[in-house]
């Protein structure tokens, strides 16, 4: 950096997507290592069997929320940078401190696993995704206000994500705070969050996002 500017760098950025890839396949990787088989006798009855994965089933509702979540991540992350053509430090730094919080995702996950009645569970895992989102709108206003990126969001682009990531984050904290009613309800709003993101989006959104990377795909050839 020179004259606290952050310093462009040349090409795309095929090495910050490899890298973060590379990092959210370490991520769900460790999850699922968090997740053990029972220790059952050589010859437990049906019964014993049934009580034994009954009990790793908090583990694994805890582990298909995560994944999701993650997965929800990977492809908007994916999204976003169709339409980069440059990178800068302040972008690195950006992603980097994304992927911090992303990091903490197994943790929170086996915490939600072990103790899912606690609402301190809820509580951590609601701070770690609130902070994965924020810390993506900042890249994302990064991007933006650097102009690393083809073009510029359309109206309905900025009304669609506003408001989706608005009401996530909202969602969110009221995930953390409700938790100390009953954990139930904040699981409830999780699962909400993942349904918003998967509800396919507005033709003129989808329109708009192909546009833009197939003008970004032709300026960085």
């Amino acid at each position: 950096m020179e004259g606290g500017r952050t310093e462009r760098l040349r090409g795309r950025p095929d090495r910050l997507l490899a890298f973060s890839d590379g990092v959210l396949a370490i991520i769900i990787t460790l999850m699922i290592l968090e997740i053990h088989l029972p220790d059952l006798p050589p010859h437990a009855s049906s019964q014993e069997v049934h009580k034994a994965f009954l009990g790793m089933l908090p583990h694994l509702l805890a582990y298909v929320l995560s994944f999701t979540n993650l997965a929800i991540f990977w492809i908007n992350h994916h999204t976003l940078f169709r339409i980069v053509l440059e990178v800068d430090t302040g972008l690195l730094w950006h992603n980097c401190h994304m992927l911090f919080w992303a990091s903490l995702v197994p943790l929170a996950t086996a915490f939600l696993g072990d103790h899912y009645l606690l609402p301190e569970a809820t509580l951590f895992y609601g701070v770690v995704q609130l902070m994965v989102l924020l810390a993506g709108m900042a890249m994302v206003a990064h991007l933006f206000s650097r102009r690393l990126v083809h073009g510029a969001l359309s109206p309905a682009m900025r009304r669609y994500y506003t408001r989706l990531n608005g009401t996530s984050a909202l969602l969110t904290i009221a995930a953390m705070l409700l938790g100390y009613v009953s954990t139930w309800i904040s699981i409830v709003c999780f699962v909400v969050i993942i349904v918003l993101y998967c509800v396919p989006k507005p033709v003129e959104v989808l329109q708009d996002e192909q546009r833009l990377a197939a003008e970004a795909q032709e300026a960085g050839q």
